[in-house]
């Protein structure tokens, strides 16, 4: 890597490059310490330096090429980008079978028919009469709950689907 020399620091910081020369030199500082360190040098012997008499005028100088910096790289961004295609809308709206809303409609008419049935109420009523001093006499007190709502639940399955004979198929 080759160094840039301390004089022309100096006329980095007294704004005395061109400015390709001036963003080559920003480039490199980002990537060398030693430049950096030489640079950061001779802004401290810069500050013995006067300052601008109009302060005013100094600003609206730095904010003009700042402007005019900044209007170049987002021309230099709009040559670049590629150009974009025009939309193309499409009607993306999903088969009945597949939209949530048909999905939340069955079960709730599935629930609906199963409350108008009794079908919950049937569960239910063998847990209603349990007291608590008093067991079970249908099932031992050491059968675990799930095994009960469990069987219950498979004699009302039982007693929903048709009786078939046998050899007979669907």
């Amino acid at each position: 890597m080759t160094h840039i020399p301390l004089e022309h620091w100096k006329q980095y910081v007294e704004d005395a490059l061109a400015p390709a020369e001036r963003e080559r030199y920003e480039t490199h500082l980002a990537v060398c310490d030693l430049c950096l360190e030489q640079y950061m040098l001779c802004l401290e012997q810069a500050e013995g330096l006067p300052l601008p008499v109009d302060e005013a005028a100094f600003a609206d100088i730095a904010m003009d090429r700042f402007d005019a910096l900044w209007n170049v790289s987002q021309e230099q961004e709009r040559e670049k980008a590629p150009q974009a295609l025009p939309a193309v809308k499409r009607d993306v709206r999903l088969p009945l079978l597949h939209h949530p809303f048909f999905h939340y409609a069955v079960a709730a008419v599935i629930t609906l028919i199963l409350m108008g049935s009794g079908a919950f109420q049937t569960i239910t009523r063998p847990i209603t009469h349990i007291e608590p001093g008093s067991a079970n006499a249908a099932e031992p007190a050491d059968t675990p709950y799930s095994k009960i709502i469990m069987n219950h639940t498979l004699g009302l399955l039982d007693s929903i689907q048709p009786k078939r004979e046998r050899g007979s198929t669907p």
